[in-house]
Formats: C-alpha cells, sequence, structure tokens
C-alpha cells in the first residue's frame, strides 16, 4: 500500500460524507454502507 490503512479509511470517509452532503442520503444508509465493508474487512 502507498500508504497506511486508517489514513485510507479517513479519506474515504470524508468523500463518502462530502458526496453524502450534496446527494441527501439518509444516515442510516451511511452506516449500512460504511459498517458492512469495514467489518468485513476487519474481521
Amino acid at each position: 500500500m502507498g500508504q497506511p490503512l486508517h489514513l485510507y479509511l479517513v479519506q474515504l470517509q470524508l468523500i463518502i460524507g462530502d458526496w453524502l452532503s450534496h446527494h441527501r442520503w439518509p444516515l442510516w444508509a451511511l452506516h449500512v454502507v460504511w459498517e458492512a465493508p469495514v467489518s468485513s474487512s476487519l474481521w
């Protein structure tokens, strides 16, 4: 990897947050989209 995983996740979260701020998705959708890949990658 070019950089530590946690920095990648922080950048990804910021990108998703910025995208959601424009598309007005409900927070539960962000939770589902964010938690599922993170949990599966960690466990």
